[in-house]
């Protein structure tokens, strides 16, 4: 405001100085012409008062009073042309006071409207929060008074099943018998104590997951707790902005409290981040360390993250290499390193620390698996699918179920407000069933967690389950293409009537699908980018309507290849033979055979070459879905020296240890005309001269300009006529030229030489 109204003074300023220089200009020039007049009125007064006393006449008094009306005039004219400078000025003056006031007036309407609407919209979001909070309030005490209604249900029916099970005489008591409550604990007082301690045993659980390539470690707590306040050595942790079941940890030791309101009681647990005399963390994760990550006491067999100070170094010996290089976590200070075990694998989790001590971790044997009617997929980051019903967790003994206190079974996916149950185990079996509730939610997919009766976790696990699923059959897979390069393949879905096969992305939409009541027909065609296709599972409940739904991969297991620079994989991939030139095979070539295999860990060995006999090996990156075979490796084969005829380069693998697959990858062409033996009756080519072998030898070009390049030489080696089986006095015979200097044999000269022995022998010219 106050540099608008320092503009409009100086704009004001500049006005009544542009006036005032008008104004003096203006006088000057009057000034001057007023002069002139006078200097000419003093000449024309003299010339009269020459005149005049030339004539003695009197002096002119009208000439006076004229001059005095003049000048009287001029002022009159000078002070009105200061007065319209004046009142030009002022007008002005008044006119910007005026637009600066409906200025000021504008911009104070605008800054109350934008206020008013600020307050408008804050009050409507402060408002939304409330009602929001409400329903959630709402919400939680209907789901708390639906659970209670659920359970207070289930166990009239386990009372009412308990009751019509039991004989007419032990249902109706004597008279005797009846009212009063018993002194000890009735069946349904026990069922309702074990499941409040199957209740009590859900608990916050140290957990990790990743943001933004950098690992979390954190504590989840579950939904039922509400209000929670999560303390960790003092202070206070808000909920992460992933998930708000979720709390960051700022300390990787220590403990954390968690409170919570249950009823009208307040409640609080206590848990240790790290266990004593550990320095470091596991948690079990789902396959290829996706999702969300636990907290367990020994690895077992899966996929596992693994906490440790950064100055620890991954132990190779025992620990294999890495498949993945360490990544950040959270807390400075620390890395994450990944493993992957598997049973019947010696491998373990061992790093070594700063003073180059070995720190291994103590793992165990894989205690539970699941069993059922697995059908194939290729999911990367979920479970195995079954099809039909849910599996049973089968343990490897018995008795390993006598230390298990609870199983938990609930949906998998991040988000709250997701199905769970828990159920103890049954003495005395092996295999455990899951509750009904599941099974009757038609298909989805599902965790499995195991802990002890400390509460600590024993195992985890997941899995996906179709109950409108009954099998997938993938018609005659090839893993390697035939002459013409791979075929269209089938995959069928066989179902029941309420289940759908529906593609997932625009890709599978442009498949072949056949459709009918209980089976379903997609055709895959041969390309490298259709070999792998997501899909969803519908299964549609006619009492609910609700369609329930799982997602499964189909993988078409094929290997394609292409010849391509060693520096990147290629964009595009042949399932045929590629033709090449033998300077692709040079020392120096920058020139690789690139394979890609249908999956990682598909294959661990391969092996190329010209012949079996004489392949090279080659270990696979299990990591990896590529890799590169330098043709440099094959410079010095024979197939690349003998110009004169075709070769083919093959493969060899052994997915399955049980068959060897081949195929034929590459060609080589011939480069030189073959030396072929004559019909008979046919005389081998010479010179005018009696037996001159009119042959020539073909040499190499020396100099680094002309790698590779051939050229007629001076005559064969002695090496050359050796290798064909010539004596010096027989290529004399034949008058064979002869270059004793050079030192390098090839084998197109060989091979040469050798026909002509051979035809000679035949038409008998060879003499000793």
């Amino acid at each position: 405001m106050n540099i608008i109204i320092l503009i409009l003074i100086v704009f004001s300023a500049i006005s009544v100085m542009t006036g005032a220089r008008v104004i003096i200009k203006r006088r000057k020039i009057k000034c001057e012409s007023k002069k002139e007049e006078e200097k000419a009125q003093e000449e024309q007064e003299k010339l009269a008062k020459k005149a005049v006393e030339e004539l003695q006449k009197p002096p002119d008094v009208e000439e006076k009073a004229k001059e005095e009306t003049e000048s009287a005039a001029n002022k009159a004219e000078d002070d009105e042309a200061k007065r319209a400078v004046e009142e030009r000025l002022r007008k002005e003056r008044e006119e910007s006071i005026i637009k600066e006031k409906e200025r000021l007036e504008k911009i104070k309407a605008e800054e109350e409207k934008i206020e008013r609407e600020a307050r408008e919209k804050s009050n409507k979001e402060k408002a939304e929060r409330e009602r929001l909070e409400a329903e959630k309030k709402k919400y939680r005490k209907e789901r708390e008074a639906k659970a209670r209604e659920e359970e207070k249900t289930r166990l009239g029916e386990i009372n009412q099943r308990e009751e019509e099970e039991k004989p007419e005489s032990a249902r109706k008591p004597s008279p005797g018998e009846r009212g009063g409550r018993p002194r000890g604990p009735t069946k349904r007082d026990e069922i309702e104590q074990l499941q409040e301690k199957k209740t009590r045993t859900l608990r916050p659980e140290i957990v990790c997951w990743n943001k933004e390539w950098e690992w979390i470690v954190g504590i989840e707590v579950p939904e039922k707790f509400a209000s929670p306040n999560v303390i960790q050595n003092g202070e206070s942790i808000k909920p992460h902005d992933s998930d708000e079941a979720r709390y960051s940890l700022r300390y990787i030791k220590g403990i954390v409290k968690v409170t919570w309101n249950e009823g009208e009681q307040d409640r609080e647990i206590k848990i240790p981040v790290m266990e004593d005399g550990r320095s470091y963390l596991i948690f079990k994760m789902r396959k290829n360390w996706k999702g969300l990550g636990r907290v367990v006491r020994r690895p077992t067999a899966g996929y596992y993250l693994a906490i440790v100070p950064c100055e620890w170094k991954r132990d190779e010996e025992m620990s294999g290499s890495a498949p993945i290089a360490p990544e950040n976590v959270q807390i400075s200070g620390y890395k994450a390193h990944f493993f992957a075990l598997r049973q019947n694998e010696n491998t373990s989790i061992a790093f070594i620390d700063a003073n180059g001590g070995r720190i291994p971790v103590k793992s165990g044997s894989s205690s539970f698996q699941l069993i059922g009617k697995e059908l194939p997929d290729s999911s990367e980051d979920m479970g195995p699918l079954f099809g039909e019903e849910p599996p049973c967790i089968k343990a490897t003994d018995e008795q390993i179920w006598d230390n298990v206190g609870v199983i938990v079974i609930g949906e998998e996916g991040s988000g709250r407000n997701r199905w769970r149950t828990q159920f103890s185990p049954q003495e005395s079996m092996i295999d455990q069933k899951m509750p009904d509730d599941l099974a009757n939610r038609q298909s989805g997919w599902y965790f499995v967690r195991i802990y002890d009766k400390d509460n600590n976790l024993l195992d985890s696990m997941d899995f996906r389950f179709s109950a409108g699923l009954k099998s997938i059959q993938i018609m005659n897979p090839r893993c390697l293409p035939e002459k013409g390069g791979y075929c269209d393949v089938e995959v069928k879905f066989n179902h029941q009537v309420n289940c759908n096969i529906e593609p997932e992305s625009e890709m599978e939409q442009g498949f072949e699908i056949s459709r009918g009541s209980s089976l379903t027909i997609i055709t895959i065609p041969p390309k490298p980018y259709c070999d792998k296709t997501h899909w969803t599972v519908v299964d549609a409940d006619d009492k609910t309507k609700v369609n329930a739904k799982t997602k499964i991969t189909i993988l078409i297991e094929r290997v394609w290849w292409n010849a391509g620079d060693l520096n990147g994989a290629p964009a595009n991939w042949r399932d045929r033979i590629i033709a090449l030139s033998r300077q692709d095979f040079t020392a120096t070539s920058e020139k690789a055979l690139w394979l890609k295999f249908p999956r990682k860990r598909w294959v661990t060995k391969i092996e190329v070459g010209f012949n079996r006999d004489r392949s090279r090996p080659y270990n696979v990156d299990v990591e990896k879905e590529v890799m590169a075979v330098p043709l440099r490796d094959f410079c010095d084969a024979e197939e690349i020296e003998n110009r004169q005829e075709q070769f083919t380069m093959k493969i060899w693998f052994l997915p399955e240890e049980t068959h060897t697959y081949e195929a034929i990858v590459l060609r080589i062409p011939a480069e030189l005309p073959r030396v072929e033996l004559k019909q008979q009756g046919e005389q081998l080519p010479t010179s005018k001269e009696n037996n001159v072998i009119a042959f020539n030898a073909i040499v190499k070009c020396p100099g680094r300009h002309h790698h590779g390049k051939l050229r007629q030489g001076r005559g064969f080696n002695k090496g050359e006529i050796d290798g064909a089986g010539l004596t010096m006095k027989q290529a004399k015979n034949f008058h064979l030229a002869y270059d004793k200097r050079r030192n390098s044999s090839h084998l197109w000269n060989i091979n040469r030489l050798k026909a002509i022995t051979e035809r000679c022998n035949k038409h008998g010219k060879l003499s000793s």
